[in-house]
């Protein structure tokens, strides 16, 4: 559990798998989806636009998803709606010794909790610096105890590609040859590595990882596991790994009779 401080006030705030429940873990997860993907701020504006540009020649059917992104975006500016903050509540314990309850993690729950945070002069900087750690924790946690879910992979060859893209750019500086189109190459791989995610209507992302947690949790409680979203994230990734290898056995136990 981490506190933070500021201008007479305290908040005490989950930062482990270890202690923080599935159901916060899936709400903070959510919203740092929809703030990566979407974003709610001038900047995650302008990345979309960038995005846009980039996909137009080469992948407008990409585009076209990134423009119901830059949509949803401009309705999170003018609403003042902000996932990443409300991914920061979602890992609130306490504000001044007072539990939140499942009431303030509802969306006007959030938004009064927002309201009330920023009355009290919570800033940008404190919940940026908090969000970046957290992220980090939450991810070598998940990462060492589960790395067949959690491989990070992905990542891993991003700033490896990132890395290659630096070299080659101090390459050209250095030597003055004239190597675009391999930066070309390698900036073209790295659009793909992260393609924009359909976030809208039934079939879109969030919608989807909504149902995909509900239906898991069913899935835990039919093989007996009482009150799922109560369970730490670390339980809870733990039962699930414990069921699948579970379902592993039974199918190869059936595919053995069959013999």
């Amino acid at each position: 559990m981490q506190k933070i401080e500021f201008n007479g006030y305290k908040l005490d705030m989950f930062d482990s798998a270890q202690e923080l429940k599935i159901k916060r873990f899936q709400l903070y997860n959510l919203n740092v989806m929809l703030d990566a993907g979407i974003g709610s701020d001038l900047n995650a504006f302008n990345d979309r636009i960038n995005s846009i540009r980039g996909f137009i020649p080469k992948k407008p059917e990409l585009a076209m998803i990134e423009l119901n992104n830059l949509q949803q975006s401009v309705y999170f500016i003018v609403k003042n709606a902000s996932p990443k903050m409300a991914s920061f509540v979602a890992m609130i314990h306490k504000i001044d010794g007072r539990e939140l309850t499942d009431h303030d993690l509802t969306d006007q729950g959030i938004a009064d909790i927002l309201e009330e945070l920023n009355r009290k002069g919570l800033t940008m900087g404190i919940v940026e610096r908090f969000l970046s750690a957290v992220k980090k924790n939450l991810d070598r946690e998940l990462e060492t105890f589960f790395p067949k879910t959690f491989n990070g992979s992905n990542v891993k060859e991003f700033y490896s590609k990132l890395k290659r893209r630096t070299l080659l750019i101090l390459q050209a500086m250095q030597t003055a040859l004239d190597i675009s189109d391999q930066i070309a190459v390698i900036d073209d791989l790295m659009m793909m590595m992260f393609k924009p995610k359909n976030f809208h209507g039934p079939q879109g992302l969030e919608v989807q990882t909504i149902k995909s947690f509900e239906e898991t949790c069913i899935l835990l409680m039919q093989r007996g596991v009482d009150s799922p979203k109560e369970m730490t994230t670390l339980a809870f990734f733990q039962a699930l790994e414990s069921f699948k290898e579970q379902h592993k056995r039974e199918q190869q136990g059936r595919k053995n009779n069959r013999r």
